[in-house]
């Protein structure tokens, strides 16, 4: 997919929607909105019990103005992102709003209505001073005075900030909750030994829903493809009670023996010494393609030795919910041969690989389709439906993993995959012909225009591939999404990356009756200059691609995303093996082999070829 510079992130930009991966700006996705705004009001929550830590700190009334001001902050960067604003204009706007709230509710009288005055700067400083010399006199709890507020609250709209970019632009579950975490790592240090079982079991409490409602939320917003994860409320309320009464606990039986939570304060602001430390372990999650595209664009993700490229499939997404695709299916153990599909009749190549992975972060090992067979040193488990490969449950992700896997890929003849014919099997009609209702109307009026001549589902297919591949061009800039509105946007604008391709392609193909899913994976990648029989696969391949069922065959994949073409596949797609070229546009299909389409495409420009180091995939 082509890279560009101005990046994914829902301004981040988000969706696949977004990895950015330790710091990856994703694009946010409202959808399911419900579930974004319960993800902000947890890291609220999140804010408000970690400052609740100084009630070993201060004394008189703080908790209702520093509550207030969290409010605020919280509140304001919320607008803010969901207006689309940037970082940086984003920081500006927190600092406009945070100092006259703080400056009011901290020192009103320093203010006219809220509103600073000439007096102002020297009531600050005033204020400053005079909080300055309670800290070196006196120790925890020292009482609360208007300097101390001053900075409280400055501090609070700070780590506000920071810990809302983390969670909602780069969606970096842990990152979000270091600010809490040091603040309430201080009040531990610098606090008193007053109710070390409350507070640490309400932050903890805090915390634990926070961290499932958001990997929730990231999960709907990068379009991550586990059913196990994807938001379920009825299983994500009572995962959410399980994990509220085990962190009570917790924090009953921690909360005593944490640092200081016994003992005088650890830092004694009248010249006593403390000390205390800790240490994080953050886990880079798989997000979504155009976070890889642009975030990760030159990171290696694996390399490949194989008897011939290919795409390398990581898993195929079969549930279109009206917002995002996703993947649901259990998965068993499995070493050696894999099961397949009777109904699959097509002749096939055996494809041998061997995947050394590096730094793709995630549970996926790739494969070309269809693996058959599969030997590694670790616990490997199987989905057969999807044709997907994982690292088993007890392994955070496959990174420095080596593997070997055996493929069939499959060998189509033109002729015979339009004499394919029949309703496709049960199974096979009841998932992956599912569309929510009313999806996008303007969608299907399109198929149908574009296929009314076709006589059958490959010529079909293939009108549909063609029109994309011929008519659009690639484009990373544009705004993300998959549902309805976003699919319209998509087809009106006629640009966009590869999984809007995909998935729109997979809509429409649904429409008309035929069968369809997204698989999601990798281009072959690029030859290592040490070694040319080794393919490296970068950040800048990962890609989408739609497949449908075709009886006798199977699941066939198609490539409507210009400038891409699948290799190995050219006798059914018409597209040339193509790897990149960044925006450019795939020459049109072989009048000999493809179907006359209503709406005749323009010629684009050619691309290079597999095997040549391109700008990127996708």
């Amino acid at each position: 997919m082509g890279r560009n510079p101005t990046a994914l992130r829902s301004s981040g930009a988000a969706g696949l929607n977004g990895v950015g991966t330790r710091g990856f700006p994703m694009t946010q996705r409202p959808q399911p909105a419900w579930l974004l705004g319960t993800a902000e009001v947890s890291l609220l929550a999140v804010t408000l019990t970690a400052w609740f830590g100084f009630s070993r700190v201060f004394a008189g009334n703080w908790m209702v103005p520093v509550a207030v001001m969290a409010v605020v902050a919280h509140l304001s960067v919320a607008v803010f992102r969901r207006r689309g604003w940037s970082v940086a204009i984003s920081a500006l706007a927190t600092l406009v709003v945070g100092a006259p709230t703080v400056l009011w509710i901290a020192l009103p009288s320093a203010t006219t209505a809220g509103i600073p005055g000439s007096g102002t700067p020297a009531a600050i400083s005033e204020a400053l001073n005079t909080a300055w010399e309670s800290l070196r006199t006196e120790v925890a709890p020292v009482s609360i005075q208007p300097g101390l507020l001053l900075v409280v609250g400055t501090a609070l709209f700070l780590a506000v900030f920071l810990a809302d970019w983390a969670a909602f632009r780069l969606w970096a579950t842990l990152e979000a909750i270091v600010p809490a975490i040091t603040v309430f790592v201080f009040a531990i240090l610098v606090g008193d030994s007053s109710n070390p079982v409350a507070t640490a079991a309400v932050f903890a409490s805090a915390t634990a829903l926070f961290l499932l409602v958001h990997h929730q939320a990231k999960m709907a917003a990068t379009e991550r493809w586990m059913a196990d994860h994807a938001p379920n409320p009825a299983r994500l309320l009572a995962t959410g009670a399980a994990l509220v009464v085990v962190a009570v606990v917790a924090g009953a039986l921690a909360g005593p023996a944490l640092p200081g939570a016994s003992d005088p304060a650890l830092v004694d602001w009248t010249g006593s010494d403390g000390s205390g430390g800790g240490q994080r372990v953050t886990v880079s999650p798989l997000v979504d393609i155009r976070g890889r595209l642009v975030e990760q664009s030159d990171q290696l993700m694996f390399t490949v030795a194989a008897t011939q490229p290919a795409y390398w499939r990581l898993t195929s997404l079969e549930t279109f919910d009206g917002g995002i695709w996703k993947s649901t299916g259990s998965y068993r153990s499995v070493s050696g041969p894999l099961d397949g599909d009777d109904r699959v009749t097509a002749a096939t190549t055996t494809v041998r690989q061997r995947f050394d992975m590096v730094s793709l972060s995630a549970v996926w090992l790739p494969a070309a389709w269809q693996p058959t067979a599969v030997e590694a040193d670790a616990d490997v488990r199987w989905h057969q439906q999807s044709g997907t490969l994982m690292v088993d449950s007890d392994t955070d992700d496959s990174d420095g993993l080596t593997y070997g896997v055996s493929s069939e890929v499959p060998n189509l003849d033109l002729a015979e995959l339009r004499a394919a014919g029949g309703p496709p099997p049960d199974d096979i009609a009841a998932t992956y012909l599912q569309l929510p209702p009313d999806v996008t109307p303007v969608a299907e009026r399109v198929a149908r225009d574009l296929v009314a001549d076709a006589t059958n589902d490959y010529d079909r297919a293939r009108l549909l591939q063609d029109w994309f591949a011929t008519e659009f061009t690639y484009d990373l800039s544009v705004p993300p999404g998959h549902d309805g509105d976003a699919i319209d946007a998509f087809l009106a604008r006629r640009s966009g990356y590869c999984e809007q391709f995909a998935g729109t392609f997979a809509v429409m193909a649904r429409t008309l009756g035929i069968p369809a899913r997204v698989a999601v994976g990798f281009t072959p990648g690029e030859p290592d200059p040490a070694n040319p029989d080794v393919l490296m696969v970068r950040g800048e391949h990962a890609h989408a691609w739609p497949e449908i069922w075709l009886n006798g065959f199977g699941w066939v994949a198609f490539e409507p995303t210009p400038g891409r073409g699948a290799p190995g596949a050219e006798a059914w797609t018409g597209r040339p093996a193509l790897q990149s070229d960044g925006d450019g546009v795939a020459p049109p299909p072989s009048a000999a082999t493809a179907p006359s389409p209503r709406r005749p495409g323009r010629p684009g420009s050619c691309t290079a070829p597999y095997l040549h180091r391109s700008p990127s995939s996708g």
